[in-house]
């Protein structure tokens, strides 16, 4: 008398065979085989989550001639946590990241720009200071000097401010002259801001794009000249 035997290979699919029937090529006598199981292999359906992980950006050079072990440029990192930041009301449009990964700024749709220190935050993750750069103006970007001292902050209007790392105002740019046609001859942008970002490795230089046509490129240190 056979018996009836239900294997279940994956959740939708069962598959119905007999046993105790002698396959062909076998003696009713011998120890039976494992059967092999029909349809796609069950590891298919359970393989182990694989660690998620992220690329970095690749390290300056004089980041790895200062490193006590030997880095791999485009090096990666896993994802083991991750936090959610609360503050903004609205969407983000711009965040900065110093190098060190201690401080973070974030500028978003609502006219408010946050700083985070990561060092200091506590179960709360609350901002160590928040404020509005220009009222009524979004911010549409930001970008940390080399060193992190510093970060450029863009809004929606036709000027660009410079903070500390500790959200003090240092710099602004000039305005330009609406008045007149050649945009070489002013020197200050003329229409809102749409981007900025501070030069990779020259501490004192950073540049800024506008709509009114023009990318301008700014020094720190220069007197009277653009710099307020």
């Amino acid at each position: 008398m056979s018996h009836n035997v239900f294997t279940r290979v994956r959740p939708d699919i069962v598959i119905h065979h007999e046993k105790g029937q002698p396959k062909k090529d076998e003696k009713p006598d011998e120890e039976e085989e494992e059967e092999e199981m029909a349809g796609p292999s069950i590891e298919l359906f359970f393989q182990p989550k694989k660690e998620e992980k992220t690329r970095l950006n690749v390290p300056s050079q004089d980041a790895i001639d200062q490193a006590d072990e030997p880095v791999e440029k485009g090096y990666w990192v896993p994802q083991s946590h991750e936090v959610i930041l609360e503050g903004h009301t609205r969407a983000i449009q711009a965040i900065a990241l110093n190098r060190d990964g201690t401080k973070m700024v974030t500028g978003a749709t609502d006219y408010s720009m946050k700083m985070w220190d990561f060092q200091t935050m506590n179960r709360k993750l609350k901002p160590f200071k928040d404020f509005k750069p220009f009222d009524g103006h979004p911010v549409r970007a930001l970008s940390f000097s080399p060193s992190g001292e510093h970060f450029l902050c863009c809004c929606g209007n036709n000027q660009a401010k410079i903070y500390n790392s500790e959200g003090v105002r240092r710099k602004t740019t000039v305005r330009g002259d609406m008045y007149i046609h050649d945009m070489a001859n002013t020197k200050g942008h003329v229409s809102s801001i749409n981007d900025g970002r501070w030069h990779p490795k020259e501490e004192s230089t950073f540049a800024t794009a506008s709509q009114d046509g023009t990318v301008r490129v700014w020094d720190v240190n220069a007197q009277l000249v653009g710099i307020e």
